[in-house]
């Protein structure tokens, strides 16, 4: 609940509770989600099955089809570009997903 509470005060998300966000900052959101979510829901479809089957709700739970469509409706390019913080991420999650593919698993829960 601390976390959650903390979260909450960071200004961004203030902001973006209350519906007061630019819409620049928005659409680049949206941008490193879709990079994001393209990465850790590959990793899953590819780890998932034999290292954690009972916990992969893919159907449920995959949200790259959608950030898709918010990309191409916040956006010229169908493939906007990654930032450094977000391409950071992108080759951590490669790089457990190649050494130690559970690792995976917290990832998706914390999505």
């Amino acid at each position: 609940a601390a976390a959650h509470e903390a979260a909450e005060s960071v200004h961004f998300v203030k902001n973006f509770i209350r519906g007061k966000i630019d819409r620049k900052l928005y659409a680049l959101l949206v941008a490193q989600l879709f990079h994001v979510y393209t990465k850790l829901e590959e990793a899953l479809d590819t780890h998932a099955p034999s290292h954690f089957p009972i916990c992969h709700f893919p159907t449920e739970l995959n949200r790259t089809a959608a950030l898709q469509e918010d990309v191409e409706f916040w956006h010229t390019t169908s493939k906007p570009p990654i930032s450094p913080a977000t391409q950071d991420y992108i080759d951590r999650l490669t790089e457990i997903s190649n050494s130690n593919p559970l690792l995976l698993l917290s990832h998706a829960y914390t999505r």
